[in-house]
This record gives structure tokens, C-alpha cells and sequence, in this order.
């Protein structure tokens, strides 16, 4: 049961005016404003996968609001956004080994061998390395 925020009038949980002052009753449905804040942190996780750390907070806050208020697309934003925002940072973390451990000049002549075999139209682009 609810009351009337004008008269204090006991109202049906439902209800959209009051039976006794007739006034409406203003509701403000939070829960929909949240739904959205999730979903957006996790769409946002997705667009922005490519710096791998302020995504991988977002999708965590997306998947946590979505199962809070059992939102299936907040939910799968969220996961994709995570697992991209994972395989990005993997990326990230390989490249940099490979930058400092010296293995890039390796990475490229492999990738270039690699074009050579399966795309030789590939190899003026991969000249320029």
C-alpha cells in the first residue's frame, strides 16, 4: 500500500490519482534510470575496448547493475565489452613484451612471411616496416 503525497489518503500500490483529493501521484521509477546508466557503461565498455582499463571497470559495473535488476542487455554488454576489453589488454601486454624483450623485428619478419604465403598482394603494404 502506498499514501497519497498530497492528502496522506491510503492508495493501491497501483494507483495513478487519488480516490479522496483526486490529485495524481508522481512516481519516479529509479529503477528504469539505473537500468540505463548500466546499459550505457556497457555499451560504452564495447565502443571504447581498445584502452582496455576504463572499459574493464565499465563492463564490471554493467554486468554488476544488470544482474541487480535482471537486465539480459545490460548483462551482454557488459560480458562483451569484458571479454574484448581482455583480449585488448592481452594484446597490449604482448606487444609490449615483444617491443621490449626484442622480438618485434622477429614479430614482423613472421608477419611478413606469413603475408608472403597466404596474401602476396600484402607485400608492398608490409614493405613499409
Amino acid at each position: 500500500m502506498k499514501y497519497c503525497i498530497h492528502c496522506g489518503q491510503e492508495l493501491d500500490s497501483d494507483a495513478v490519482f487519488c480516490t479522496k483529493c483526486g490529485k495524481k501521484q508522481i512516481s519516479e521509477n529509479k529503477d528504469v534510470k539505473q537500468e540505463n546508466e548500466g546499459l550505457a557503461l556497457g555499451i560504452c565498455s564495447i565502443v571504447f575496448c581498445w584502452f582496455p582499463i576504463l572499459p574493464f571497470v565499465f563492463s564490471i559495473i554493467a554486468i554488476v547493475k544488470g544482474s541487480k535488476h535482471n537486465v539480459l542487455g545490460t548483462l551482454i554488454c557488459g560480458y562483451i565489452g569484458l571479454i574484448l576489453s581482455i583480449g585488448f589488454l592481452a594484446f597490449h601486454i604482448f606487444m609490449i613484451v615483444a617491443v621490449l624483450s626484442g622480438m618485434f623485428p622477429m614479430l614482423i619478419e613472421y608477419l611478413k612471411s606469413l603475408g608472403e604465403t597466404y596474401f602476396p598482394n600484402m607485400q608492398n603494404y608490409l614493405s613499409s616496416f
